[in-house]
């Protein structure tokens, strides 16, 4: 859908509007339990995007195999190696064709406690990866997780139904994990830019009979790869013609958040979740100078329905209020380059999302 934002929770002419649609093959190969300790995960996948800014004729092909090998009952040896071939538009395109590859363990003494730890390089970044878990007693858990990636607020958004599962008492669980997934759009405003991410997060989950409560704290940082330009930027709120709003690479975001859902059992079929969340970001130095820190409020509401055992849809709407300064900026607006100085970055964005998900 059409989205409007202050790029880096800065005002509307910092930021950008558009659509993305994206377009995803899929094909994995997953060995059994005929070899033993040794399993091996193949997978191909290639994404088309379609949008504005960044992902205008932007794609994404990869290609991975994944071997673990369990050396004893508690510790298993893992190591992947692949090729991604990644293009997305910007002033100036960015574009990644090498190597995938990470090497580590993971740690599973019992089924309640697991730590995966891997080193390795993907979407450009030589980083850690890691994934811990913990189910104190049958009702509670902690989940411990580090991730890096290459990725944007609009994608991430649109990712949120396709990358989850509802949960006990509706909340959104990572498919991958179990973890719980907060339902809002996140603190950084929705843009079309591309960012390079580093995110550490500490969830809580409480289960009752049909009740859950999940508490998280995230860091995350985010550093846009790309200079994307929105056309139709707003100055002074007035459109200019035909000017536009620069994002500038190599531009880094943080933010500290922390979040509370409470998601509740309504019938055998319908289950709906609440998330309040909290958190100040400080939007770094644009362009060599000025800054900007500002408070983020995110709510969000979402219903989940079953219709059979494999049809399952939701309808999550958020709604984000950012208060605060913006960093200073220079504008385009046809007439030649601006100085806009530190300008108020309070902003509200409001975010619906439904979808439905078919298992075969």
């Amino acid at each position: 859908g059409n989205v409007t934002a202050g790029a880096f929770g800065l005002p509307a002419f910092y930021g950008s509007t558009g659509n993305l649609t994206t377009q995803t093959e899929r094909v994995s190969f997953t060995t059994g339990e005929n070899f033993g300790r040794i399993n091996n995960s193949t997978v191909v996948s290639a994404t088309q995007f379609d949008g504005a800014g960044s992902y205008r004729g932007a794609y994404r092909n990869e290609v991975t195999s994944t071997t673990s090998y369990a050396l004893t009952r508690s510790f298993t040896a893992l190591a992947t190696i692949g090729y991604q071939n990644l293009h997305y538009s910007g002033l100036p395109p960015y574009n990644i064709n090498g190597l995938i590859y990470n090497v580590g363990g993971r740690y599973a003494p019992n089924p309640n406690l697991s730590a995966t730890l891997t080193y390795g390089r993907r979407d450009g970044l030589d980083d850690f990866a890691a994934d811990a878990s913990w189910f104190p007693t049958a009702r509670t858990a902690l989940f411990l997780r580090y991730s890096t990636g290459l990725t944007s607020s609009a994608q991430d958004a649109q990712s949120l139904l396709s990358t989850t599962n509802v949960g006990a008492n509706g909340l959104l669980t990572d498919r991958g994990t179990g973890a719980p997934v907060s339902g809002g759009n996140g603190f950084f405003g929705t843009q079309n830019n591309i960012f390079q991410v580093r995110r550490v997060s500490l969830t809580g989950l409480l289960n009752l009979d049909r009740d859950s409560f999940s508490a998280n704290v995230s860091n995350e940082r985010r550093t846009s790869v790309t200079n994307a330009a929105a056309n139709g930027a707003v100055a002074n709120g007035t459109t200019a013609a035909p000017g536009f709003g620069i994002v500038p690479a190599g531009v880094t975001t943080t933010g500290t958040f922390g979040s509370v859902t409470w998601g509740h059992q309504l019938s055998d079929r319908l289950t709906s979740t609440v998330t309040a969340s909290y958190g100040v970001n400080d939007n770094g130095n644009a362009l060599g100078f000025g800054s900007g820190s500002q408070t983020s409020f995110t709510g969000s509401a979402g219903l989940s329905y079953i219709f059979s055992p494999t049809l399952t849809g939701r309808v999550i709407y958020s709604h984000t209020s950012v208060s605060g300064t913006g960093s200073n900026l220079f504008g385009l607006n046809g007439q030649g380059f601006n100085t806009f100085g530190n300008r108020s970055g309070s902003y509200d964005e409001n975010v619906l999302l439904a979808g439905l998900r078919k298992s075969f």
